[in-house]
């Protein structure tokens, strides 16, 4: 099957090219190029209110339609809808439209089916000696789906993505059109009066049954401006220089509209009533056929719904971000932080984005980004990676030397294991530490290592050193009164009289019968 305007039946059987010239001649007054050409039903329109504006729907589809229009136009669909259209067309052939569309759930944007169907009526067949033969009939039966996102890449970013199949029949020979489409919108800005519009339509295609037709890719940009409330200009161009222009202007539940779409003037108008209902009519002008209209009847379900706030949805992501970082799902927080981000820049601001930026540094550093795997080296419950997880929490939290010291102690338990020395040198980069071979020890064995130090250090009166030992293990143990006596003694030794006295003060509240501890502040006056 070549094309249906060009099946023939082989010599013996009746000649149905007759036929295809006959709904050729049955074009409509709507149609966008000549009958027969692959995708020709995605020609009528979806909905009376694009194609009063001359079909420039490109920047400005934000509804049902949209699923026809440009998939991306769904991310800002403002709630449930359903649509239908039917059109009774010249010579017996006839066109109906039928749309559903609805929000997700959990993300900024909607999905949305769309049953298109268009039927040449019926024509006599004709033999190869042009006697009289049945009659039969051409039809084209199309199924879209498609869904659009909003905020991924910026907060003014929709991105959509449509899938369409075509069957065409025309008497006993049948085949099938697939074609996906994508879309762009970005806006609205400029004081949300301004938006643009790219949808690629059958960017990619495909065929089956007894043809070599595919669907056409048809380009277009599209921009529409807010002149002011109710009023709105829309134009599109097409990648083979096709213009279409629109206008539109509401007042309360009627509208106006008026458009140019190549050598066709279009005109129509809507009316809203009983809440959600809409009726929109349009009136096309072709130069040799004349005045056509359209009728469709639209439906919203529910009350009307602003404009998704993407916002709204970037704290959700934040929160799934938090729930993923308890899990030790770092790779998917990362991503969620990302998704917040896209979806509303302020959303992700002081120490938040910090800890996105830390996560994405210590994930990439590892490895983990491309091997999602390795995040298992920080759960199950081992002291090593129990000690990790603490490390990479106190990292993002901002506290870079407890993180490095816990990486040592998780390398310290598995001094072999390959992935925690990678860690440990990982932690040592991003915070700017020095890795010390003799403490990579487990925690305990580190804090008693450490204790040696600063007593070591204070008898031969290093006392900055005993000082940095000290608080580097109050980091790891904030509880041990020992340590804190020895850090006041330092400070002491130091005359930095007010840190030695909170030093005290802590190891006295810590153990109350150090009565040495005791005599000694008493002494001081403290």
């Amino acid at each position: 099957m070549k094309g249906p305007a060009l099946i023939m039946e082989t010599a013996g059987r009746r000649v149905i090219a007759v036929a295809a010239l006959a709904i050729v001649l049955s074009a409509p007054a709507f149609a966008e190029g000549q009958y027969g050409r692959p995708g020709e039903i995605f020609n009528f329109g979806a909905g009376a209110r694009a194609l009063g504006m001359g079909s420039a729907y490109t920047a400005l589809s934000r509804d049902v339609s949209a699923v026809y229009y440009n998939p991306s136009g769904l991310a800002l669909l403002p709630g449930r809808q359903a649509a239908l259209m039917h059109a009774s067309l010249f010579e017996g052939a006839s066109y109906d439209y039928l749309g559903y569309a609805q929000n997700f759930a959990s993300l900024p944007g909607a999905w949305g089916l769309q049953l298109l169907r268009l039927s040449g009526g019926d024509a006599e067949g004709r033999d190869e000696f042009n006697n009289p033969t049945s009659d039969f009939g051409y039809s084209e039966t199309a199924f879209s789906a498609a869904s659009g996102i909003r905020g991924f890449l910026l907060p003014e970013i929709s991105l959509g993505l449509g899938l369409k199949i075509v069957d065409r029949r025309l008497d006993d020979h049948a085949d099938r059109l697939i074609g996906a489409d994508l879309g762009l919108q970005y806006g609205p800005f400029f004081g949300r009066r301004l938006s643009l519009g790219f949808v690629a339509q059958n960017a990619a295609s495909l065929a089956s049954g007894d043809t070599d037709d595919k669907l056409p890719l048809i380009t277009r940009l599209g921009a529409s401006f807010i002149v002011f409330p109710g009023a709105a200009v829309s134009a599109d161009v097409s990648g083979d220089g096709t213009f279409r222009f629109g206008t539109e202007y509401a007042l309360g539940s009627g509208s106006l509209r008026a458009g140019y779409d190549r050598s066709m003037f279009t005109f129509g108008g809507g009316l809203k009533f009983l809440g959600s209902y809409e009726l929109d009519i349009a009136m096309v002008r072709h130069e040799e056929l004349g005045m056509s209209q359209r009728f469709s009847l639209g439906y919203r379900f529910g009350p009307a719904a602003a404009a998704p706030k993407p916002v709204l949805y970037a704290r959700d992501f934040i929160a799934k971000a938090e729930t993923g970082l308890a899990g030790r799902r770092y790779g998917e927080s990362l991503k969620s932080l990302e998704l917040a981000a896209g979806l509303d820049k302020a959303s992700l601001k002081g120490s938040l984005a910090e800890k996105k930026n830390r996560l994405a540094a210590v994930t990439s550093a590892l490895g983990m980004d491309e091997n999602p795997e390795l995040e298992k080296y920080f759960r199950g419950g081992e002291p090593q990676a129990e000690e990790a997880a603490l490390a990479m929490t106190e990292y993002l939290e901002g506290r870079g030397l407890k993180a490095f010291l816990l990486a040592q102690s998780a390398s310290g338990y598995s001094p072999n294991e390959a992935f925690y020395s990678g860690f440990l040198r990982t932690m040592a980069r991003l915070t700017g530490n020095e890795v010390r071979k003799d403490e990579v020890l487990p925690r305990a064995l580190m804090i008693k290592e450490k204790t040696r130090k600063a007593a070591s250090a204070f008898y031969v009166q290093n006392f900055e050193y005993s000082v940095r030992q000290c608080e580097e293990i109050l980091l790891l143990d904030p509880g041990n009164a020992l340590v804190w006596t020895r850090l006041g003694s330092s400070y002491f030794m130091m005359g930095d009289r007010g840190k030695s006295r909170a030093a005290y003060e802590k190891a006295r509240e810590l153990d109350p019968g150090d009565k040495m501890t005791a005599e000694f502040m008493k002494a001081q006056g403290w």
